[in-house]
């Protein structure tokens, strides 16, 4: 009986010890995106009303768990008034939302951000944001 030794061609090519190293699976876990960064509202006059979305995607491979988003503003210029984000388990290539609104009360540049807080690389990512109030 005759016996025939298969070599990959990389083998013989490569030497033995190409094929030494086990492969290597990047664990990456649930990785946050947040899109836009930064909002910007501009100018607008007291008293007006508008608002933004922001959306927070999962592009790693694991599910990320949102636990809170909120607006942390001094002026009571910013409110947070939809937010499908906290308490949401957003799957690998999903997203949730929340929306910021802005409503001026007095004259001048206001500036606020927000916070999310997940289970993703570094905890909490923060949105900065901004609008100018002006005179109506």
């Amino acid at each position: 009986m005759r016996r025939v030794l298969a070599v990959p061609v990389a083998a013989m090519v490569l030497g033995a010890a190409a094929f030494d190293a086990a492969p290597v699976a990047a664990a990456r876990g649930p990785q946050v995106s947040i899109f836009p960064s930064s909002v910007s509202f501009g100018s607008q006059p007291v008293g007006s009303v508008q608002q933004r979305s922001v959306s927070v995607q999962n592009y790693g491979d694991a599910p990320l768990h949102v636990h809170s988003v909120f607006v942390n503003d001094f002026s009571g210029s910013y409110s947070l008034v939809f937010n499908s984000c906290t308490g949401a388990t957003v799957r690998p290539g999903g997203l949730c939302q929340f929306y910021i609104q802005f409503h001026p009360r007095t004259t001048g540049q206001h500036s606020a951000y927000a916070t999310v807080q997940d289970d993703g690389p570094g905890g909490a990512q923060n949105v900065s944001i901004w609008g100018n109030a002006t005179a109506r």
